[in-house]
């Protein structure tokens, strides 16, 4: 009697083990690093799309992005959509920033044209705490009203072309896409789960043969 109350209570808690996303966050996307490229506005009035492609069912749980600001200044919050039309889900909301500075008056590509203008002071931008499930497939990332602490805008550094593509505005041709990185847990699928909860239920029935 106690050998099988111990191979249920194994079967159980490897069942849920499997059907749990794992609690360590891992990058679910990255499209590219910081470059250094001063690119587009995300301020008031301005949105940029990229999309990206996730293949299974994941939870996000968190973004970080490279954005460029005003001397002085740094990232305060973004607002955001999230749309996949294949599965006809859109999400939106604000993204209140956690930022790290990268560089002070730093000299973008953008700049190199007028040394006298003064360079931008650039941020990696951080979001955590967050539980976005997503199915998998295309799905478009619309940032816009970015503000800083000052009250002023974002700009998104510019990454190398790819994996991600940019969608609006249709004209920004010249670097394919923005810096961005997505952090959470794929989630198995069903068919996954039963196939290995099955197996388990398995084993379980031979260790309790063996103990007959």
């Amino acid at each position: 009697m106690k050998t099988r109350v111990v191979i249920s209570m194994l079967v159980t808690l490897g069942f849920l083990t499997i059907c749990l996303p794992a609690a360590a966050d891992s990058v679910l996307y990255q499209n590219g690093e910081f470059r250094g490229v001063w690119s587009l506005y995300v301020g008031n009035g301005s949105e940029v799309i990229d999309t990206f492609n996730l293949g299974t069912n994941s939870v996000i749980t968190g973004f970080s992005f490279a954005f460029w600001v005003g001397q002085g200044d740094a990232p305060k919050s973004v607002n955001w959509t999230i749309n996949n039309p294949e599965h006809d889900l859109e999400l939106w909301g604000t993204f209140n920033l956690t930022s790290t500075m990268i560089c002070a008056d730093c000299v973008s590509w953008w700049w190199d044209v007028d040394p006298t203008i003064p360079g931008l002071d650039a941020y990696t931008s951080t979001v955590t705490g967050l539980n976005i499930p997503l199915p998998p497939g295309t799905t478009g990332l619309t940032l816009w009203g970015g503000e800083s602490v000052n009250g002023g805008g974002l700009w998104w550094d510019a990454a190398s072309w790819g994996p991600a593509t940019i969608i609006y505005p249709p004209w920004d041709d010249e670097y394919g896409s923005e810096v961005f990185t997505i952090y959470g847990t794929p989630v198995p699928e069903p068919g996954t789960v039963l196939l290995l909860a099955s197996g388990l239920v398995g084993v379980a029935g031979l260790s309790r043969r063996r103990h007959l």
